[in-house]
């Protein structure tokens, strides 16, 4: 019996250690430029964004007879944005601006789950904006105590409060 609970343990672990080397591999593209004014464009976005390897899905023989916007839809790798949205909903939701955010972004759901509202604002309405609180909290040093909320959060802020 014990020896079951101490391999249940290791799988545990190693399903953790997994899951940890996933997350510091991630590629989450700070730098891409994210400005959309059309559906295809927001698709591309969140392709740079994620940098999903389109040639990847490509070659994967399920877009086969699909061309123009059926194939542009469907470009789309699950596991990019499941693993990071989770790896930037876990690096964010500690801070209670961000978690602001995403209790407003849920009930735009309507909804309380704060994962729920990390996705939304990822939506089109959300994303170009999101994307630009995102740079500052994790692609700059944080402000000094008692700075005031960057632009962007606030443009945000509003538009969920609305």
């Amino acid at each position: 019996m014990r020896n079951f609970f101490y391999a249940n343990k290791q799988k545990n672990i190693n399903k953790l250690l997994i899951n940890y080397h996933i997350y510091t591999l991630m590629q989450i593209n700070l730098s891409a430029v994210v400005i959309y004014n059309n559906c295809e464009g927001y698709r591309q976005c969140i392709r740079d964004f994620f940098q999903m390897d389109t040639e990847k899905i490509k070659q994967t023989g399920k877009l086969e007879g699909l061309e123009g916007i059926d194939l542009d839809e469907q470009l789309y790798d699950e596991n990019a944005i499941a693993y990071g949205i989770d790896y930037i909903y876990s690096t964010t939701v500690s801070d209670t601006a961000f978690a602001e955010l995403y209790r407003l972004a849920a009930a735009v759901m309507l909804s309380e789950n704060l994962e729920i509202g990390c996705s939304v604002l990822f939506s089109y309405d959300y994303f170009a904006t999101f994307s630009k609180c995102l740079v500052e909290k994790l692609a700059t040093p944080p402000p000094p105590p008692g700075q005031k909320k960057n632009e962007w959060y606030m443009i945000l802020y509003n538009k969920l409060s609305k």
